[in-house]
């Protein structure tokens, strides 16, 4: 799946203003792309795998059953997967706050990783300190451990933040309007996609594209995928060459508001926080450009 993935992939990430950093302004100068707010939603997506004969009985604690996720129209997101034991593993951006959330149903510890902002006049690089570099992974979950982040005022890369950020979402444009459906176009060096035509799912007007590609084995890679307007995939399913089979449907959808508490951990919960420090770029082998 190219553009239009699934909600389990990876997400965007978030604008932070560093403590140990003094606050840098924004150059009115810059021009600034306008901020949109997003359409906000809650889904939870049931996922079924039936293995290849050959498989193993599969673990409970490391078999995803349900992925349950939250967007605000600020664009904070939310990503649960749950397993076939009933154990969970969260993640939680917020490009408000500046921050990624962690936790996970085996602890009750909850870590924190804020990003850096950028600095006026020159690139920059960082980096999770070596003694906090473990503590960043929470279970199947793992943050970035280093940042590198353009000079203020250009375009950044997710996981840095800019001084002009505040300034931009306090002048937040309606979202736009939806996208459409999804065409089946063909990406460069992937196959040319069959346009399986409409259908309607749980009430929702769906289109839906399938994919095959012949590897040199001779085995197949099959996805199939059914969006809505708003490029959810509604309905999905996969056939791996190893003879595993997925199968994924949207079995609860709401467009409104998700309640605050989604996006933070449960009462109980100890926050460990953690933070980048600046590095030299060479150090992160990236030059000084």
């Amino acid at each position: 799946m190219r553009a239009r993935s699934y909600l389990t992939a990876a997400v965007f990430a978030s604008l932070a203003l560093q403590p140990s950093l003094p606050a840098q302004q924004c150059d009115p100068s810059h021009a600034q792309e306008p901020f949109h707010l997003v359409w906000p939603f809650t889904v939870e997506t049931r996922q079924e795998r039936e293995p290849a004969p050959s498989d193993p009985t599969p673990d409970p604690a490391r078999e995803v059953t349900r992925i349950v996720g939250a967007r605000d129209s600020q664009g904070r997101f939310l990503q649960r997967l749950i397993y076939a034991d009933g154990s969970s593993a969260s993640l939680v951006v917020d490009p408000v706050a500046g921050e990624e959330i962690y936790w996970n149903t085996t602890s009750k510890k909850a870590k924190l990783l804020i990003y850096p902002m950028s600095v006026a006049g020159r690139r920059s690089c960082w980096q999770v300190p070596d003694s906090d570099r473990h503590p960043v992974s929470n279970g199947p979950v793992t943050a970035a451990s280093q940042a590198s982040c353009a000079p203020s005022g250009k375009p950044q890369p997710s996981n840095c933040h800019d001084a002009c950020d505040a300034q931009s979402r306090a002048k937040a444009l309606p979202p736009v309007n939806n996208m459409g459906f999804a065409s089946c176009g063909a990406s460069q060096s992937g196959p040319i996609p069959e346009n399986l035509g409409f259908d309607v799912i749980h009430g929702e007007k769906v289109h839906g594209c399938r994919e095959t590609t012949t590897l040199p084995d001779g085995t197949r890679f099959v996805t199939e995928t059914w969006y809505d307007e708003y490029g959810f995939a509604i309905r999905g399913f996969e056939a791996k060459p190893d003879g595993n089979r997925y199968s994924r449907e949207i079995i609860r959808l709401s467009r409104n508001e998700p309640d605050p508490s989604a996006f933070q951990p449960p009462k109980g919960y100890e926050v460990v926080r953690l933070k980048m420090d600046e590095v030299p770029c060479e150090a992160q082998g990236q030059g000084a450009r």
